[in-house]
């Protein structure tokens, strides 16, 4: 099948089609526009956003950011608009003519709608997590302070507070004791608080808490001050290390981890794993103490328990939720953490005094087992909206069990004032648990547009506890004879210890700003006060 267009045909198509291309023209010449602007009645401000319509129809135009607002393709007639804006009262104007190409220009000016109208307060809480939030307040900050929030650490890849502060301008932590210097100076010209106020340490020997403890997950924002200021406590001169803890977050999750060292394979170690016998008693990072030291000599076993498969193992929760409490808002927010991990390792010991050999072993060998425990509850009741209390919880439990010996293998050497010894022994088998409990009760009342009182109180304690510490010294005469071998008072023996700290500490700051000359300015009035005790109680028995 062929078609065929020749000139006339070609020529009718042509025609036919400029007569409808007019036409069309013609009937689209006969619609006409309505264009115009909507402001506030009083303030003669652009209403951005407002709505007009053009009733029984739904052709209508939103306003842009001058107000202004054009609504096209309309055929001649009169016309209802109306114009609605949230806070005002709706705007109907009648018999709006529209002329065929033409357009009808308006201005309509809105009034508030001030009856029947409830008053709404929104509250804005700023999350200090994100770098730019955190930096807008370093911006305004009158001392030297760097803060780093969960949002750039979750970025990093970073997992505890320890790690993160390694990221700080200025900030070093040691690898191996993991100890965090600031410019240089270390544990005791350091201060560490949480939410600004001071957090014991979980180790009585150090001044400052291991920041490894805190999971990122309940870190809001680690900020370290890297000079003095008046809002200091004094016993610190490099710096101080203040934990913002998170709040109310809605979400809930349970997350399980295992691991496997490889250190404990070698000599059948992974089903020879060897622990003191007070692991027995002890749940969670929690000891309970079975008999009192002096029954302990007698009634619990000097010699190590075994286990098998030591596989390192942890489990978490967090979880968020919000309450009405007198029809204000109460949040919850908690974490708890358990983890578990062993440790074994084997080298070489010696000792030297005045480039003399003191002491030699080529045996010595170390089975470590950890357990921590970690939880954090934090409470948040905005009773007004310029009114909100915050209660913390943190609760730190670290439990550590080591033995340690020397000289199994008869090649131990020590030199005594008397004699030498070729077949020294030694064994020392020591469990120690470490119970930390912060508890914070945090205010800040807005008192007037330029005045806000911030306060805190808090109540931490520290215990630590050695409960039963087993020495064995013992050797072989160089006749052969089995002894107990005496290097100096009460090495054969069983010893406790504890330590328990008590602290109470609180602030109170009023914050008022002012304007001069168009500058603004703003003073702090305040007190912090601290008091802390500490008791420390030992005992030990065994032979002279």
């Amino acid at each position: 099948m062929e078609f065929v267009i020749n000139k006339t045909s070609l020529s009718k198509l042509l025609i036919t089609f400029l007569f409808f291309l007019g036409l069309s023209n013609a009937v689209w010449a006969q619609h006409g526009t309505i264009k115009g602007k909507i402001t506030d009645a009083k303030t003669k401000e652009a209403l951005i956003g407002a709505s007009v319509l053009i009733e029984g129809t739904t052709n209508g135009a939103a306003a842009d950011l001058d107000g202004g607002f054009v609504i096209a393709n309309i055929s001649p007639g009169n016309y209802t608009l109306k114009a609605t804006y949230i806070g005002y009262t709706s705007f109907v104007i009648e018999n709006v003519l529209v002329e065929g190409g033409k357009e009808t220009i308006l201005h309509l000016e809105m009034q508030t709608d001030d009856i029947g109208l409830d008053e709404v307060v929104v509250v804005a809480t700023p999350r200090k997590e994100s770098e730019r939030i955190l930096l807008m307040d370093q911006k305004g900050a009158t001392v030297i302070r760097e803060s780093v929030g969960a949002k750039q650490l979750s970025m990093q890849g970073v997992s505890d507070a320890a790690t993160a502060t390694g990221k700080i301008t200025g900030v070093v932590r040691s690898e191996t004791s993991g100890d965090v210097y600031v410019r240089g100076l270390g544990d005791r010209y350091l201060s560490t608080t949480m939410n600004g106020l001071p957090i014991p340490s979980d180790d009585v020997d150090k001044k400052n808490i291991d920041l490894g403890l805190f999971d990122t997950s309940v870190i809001q924002n680690i900020g370290i001050s890297k000079t003095y200021d008046p809002e200091s406590y004094i016993d610190q001169t490099a710096g101080n290390i203040n934990i913002v803890s998170k709040e109310f977050i809605e979400q809930f999750s349970i997350g399980l981890q295992g691991g496997f060292n490889s250190s404990v394979t070698p000599n059948n170690v992974f089903g020879n794993f060897k622990a003191s016998p007070n692991l027995a008693n002890s749940t969670a990072t929690f000891y309970s103490r079975k008999y009192n030291l002096l029954d302990a000599m007698t009634r619990q076993s000097w010699d190590p328990a075994k286990g098998n498969a030591p596989l390192d193992y942890g489990i978490s929760t967090i979880g968020g939720y919000e309450f009405k409490l007198f029809e204000n808002p109460l949040s919850l927010f908690y974490t708890l953490s358990y983890k578990k991990d062993y440790n074994y390792t084997q080298g070489v010991y010696r000792r030297f005094n005045s480039n003399v050999l003191y002491s030699e072993f080529l045996d010595t060998e170390s089975w470590t087992s950890n357990e921590t425990l970690t939880g954090l509850v934090n409470l948040a009741y905005r009773f007004h909206q310029n009114h909100k209390i915050n209660y913390n919880f943190l609760l730190v439990g670290k439990l550590r069990d080591n033995i340690y010996e020397q000289g199994r293998n008869g090649e131990g050497y020590k030199l005594d004032m008397d004699e030498i010894s070729n077949s020294f022994f030694a064994r020392d088998m020591n469990l120690k648990t470490t119970q930390l409990m912060v508890n914070q009760l945090l205010g800040n009342h807005r008192i007037a547009d330029n005045q806000t009182l911030q306060w805190g109180l808090g109540y931490n304690t520290v215990a630590a506890d050695e409960p039963n510490r087993i020495r064995n010294y013992t050797g072989f005469h160089n006749n052969g004879l089995y002894f107990s071998y005496r290097i100096a008072d009460f090495e054969n023996r069983k010893s406790s210890q504890e330590i328990d700290d008590n602290e109470i500490n609180g602030y109170l700051k009023d914050r008022i700003a002012f304007r001069v000359k168009d500058n603004d300015w703003h003073a702090n009035i305040g007190v912090n006060y601290r008091h802390k005790t500490r008791d420390f109680h030992s005992q030990f028995v065994g032979a002279d």
